[in-house]
């Protein structure tokens, strides 16, 4: 039975189609302003049940009571049972007390308080940026060190930035995905967002240190077939070899993630489901993005020699 190929004639095909998500996941991070959670934006969020007899509609009593208060609500979410999240500008001590004051009589009740100040939230943007470039520059460094013992003509830089070519596709993607989605379920621009794509970096990277190795073990095996011009052939081995256990491997953990996006708690779907979308494309770009592009480099090096 004849193995699909991945290279070959069908590399350009990966290649366009990660060109086409890569340009459409652009558009919508430019078209789509993101919905910022309060670690970012700022301001109080408040969580609010309703403890009384009473049936009137909770959100129209929020916002009637916010309004008699001359309080700007931001966003007046319904949360699981009876909660609803309501954020607003950030309180003062007096606008806090008011309302605390107010709430009493109308059978709500105030169950959670978070205030964070502007110039906090500024901070924890910085650092969430940082995290990411630093994870990306340490993940370049890790794997042109780790492939350093290559023979001459590949060089371990070009393993290390077709990784993270890779790994910019699928944080990319993953993020414009999670705005597209944001539209329809409130999902927010939030740390748990930073966390799910830290952990989507860790998983692609792992898949695509797979297959390079993988062709570094092909190498040392088959020096002819790089002494031959057959890099392709070397890389298209390796993708074979590791195919079953990558599809596997993203199998059981999209199958766990698909369970927690099911029957998971409220508050955690929005992370569950930025990670069922960055480990799917994350999985797609270690064998149809990350091998391709480290051929085409290869080649293409060669031709100038």
């Amino acid at each position: 039975m004849t193995k699909f190929r991945f290279l070959g004639p069908r590399k350009r095909l990966w290649l366009g189609l990660s060109i086409v998500l890569t340009v459409l996941a652009l558009a919508t991070v430019i078209i789509i302003r993101p919905k910022l959670g309060i670690e970012f934006a700022g301001g109080s969020e408040l969580i609010i049940v309703r403890t009384g007899d009473k049936t009137e509609s909770t959100e129209a009593e929020i916002k009637q009571l916010f309004s008699q208060l001359k309080l700007e609500v931001i966003q007046n979410l319904a949360l699981e049972g009876n909660q609803r999240l309501v954020r607003t500008v950030s309180l003062n001590q007096e606008q806090t007390q008011a309302l605390n004051q107010a709430i009493k009589p109308t059978g709500l009740e105030i169950v959670q308080f978070t205030q964070i100040e502007p110039s906090i939230s500024r901070e924890i943007k910085q650092r969430s940026l940082l995290s990411l470039l630093a994870a990306s520059l340490a993940i370049v460094a890790y794997i042109a060190y780790s492939f350093r013992r290559l023979p001459q003509g590949l060089s371990s830089w070009r393993f290390g930035i077709t990784a993270i070519v890779a790994l910019a596709h699928d944080v990319l993607i993953t993020y414009a995905a999670y705005l597209w989605l944001g539209q329809y379920f409130n999902f927010q621009l939030d740390s748990l967002l930073i966390t799910a794509l830290l952990t989507v970096m860790g998983f692609s990277v792992h898949d695509t240190i797979v297959v390079y190795d993988r062709i570094r073990e092909r190498i040392s095996h088959q020096p002819r077939l790089l002494e031959n011009d057959q890099f392709e052939l070397l890389a298209e081995q390796a993708l074979q070899e590791t195919l079953a256990r990558s599809l596997a491997t993203s199998l059981v953990v999209i199958i766990v993630l698909i369970a927690l996006v099911i029957f998971g708690h409220l508050a955690i779907r929005s992370f569950v489901v930025a990670l069922l979308i960055g480990i799917t494309i994350g999985t797609y770009s270690s064998i149809a993005l990350a091998a391709p592009l480290l051929v085409v480099w290869q080649r293409a090096k060669r031709v100038r020699l």
